[in-house]
């Protein structure tokens, strides 16, 4: 068993929520943040495997944290 309580996979069913509902409540299980001045990530933090901890969501125009890889949203604990 891999129990892994600080992310889900971007394919769950509430991380897909979350992307189609903004104003839905699966949005607050998550990390979210509104770009930098400049339209980039919100901070200069760095995934534990390189590259921005942030990935913007085009359809809402917010990025998500995930300290891992961006197929793992982090969860808003």
């Amino acid at each position: 068993m891999d129990l892994v309580p600080n992310h889900t996979s971007n394919q769950h069913p509430w991380f897909r929520a979350a992307l189609a509902d903004p104003a839905g409540p699966e949005r607050g299980y998550y990390l979210w943040r509104d770009p930098a001045p400049d339209g980039g990530p919100p901070n200069n933090w760095v995934s534990c495997f390189g590259g921005p901890a942030w990935t913007l969501d085009a359809g809402s125009g917010q990025y998500y944290l995930h300290l891992f890889l961006p197929e793992q949203p982090d969860l808003d604990w």
